[in-house]
């Protein structure tokens, strides 16, 4: 008799285990449905993750040029604002320069713009790379699967 109670205890320890583990199944499929929702309402979040792999080393390597030229022109454009003289003269002497220094420090605040704009994209396109190298196909799926 000791042993058909044995066998009964057991059982029921073998349905109960059968029943967490379908609890936890569904709880993961669940949360692993969750955070894909919540990635594709995100999907705009990152700028170039439409992009193929070659086409971001094409873009950076683009990018980096473009950001290496407009880092001269901003360079230039400095070494040109040194060139401001003071004028004693006539007041249209000052008018004159006071025109000529605005008009380098509007080439001052554009080049500025461009070159911070172009290495924002570069840094943009890095952080994309650097995603998708750590965003393994098994590890992303772990990570829908249990991120909370």
């Amino acid at each position: 008799m000791a042993k058909s109670k044995k066998k009964k205890e057991s059982g029921g320890g073998g349905f109960l285990l059968l029943v967490i583990l379908v609890l936890a199944g569904g709880l993961g499929g669940w949360n692993y449905q969750r955070n894909l929702s919540l990635e594709d309402t995100q999907a705009g979040a990152r700028p170039f993750q439409g992009y193929s792999d070659s086409s971001l080393v094409d873009l950076a390597a683009a990018y980096g040029e473009e950001s290496d030229i407009l880092d001269r022109k901003y360079q230039a454009s400095l070494e040109r604002r040194s060139g401001v003289r003071d004028s004693d003269g006539l007041i249209m002497e000052r008018v004159a320069e006071f025109e000529r220094v605005q008009k380098i420090g509007e080439s001052i605040r554009r080049a500025t713009s461009k070159a911070a704009d172009s290495e924002a994209r570069v840094r943009q396109i890095r952080d994309e790379q650097a995603w998708r190298r750590n965003q393994s196909g098994w590890k992303l799926h772990l990570q829908r699967l249990t991120k909370i």
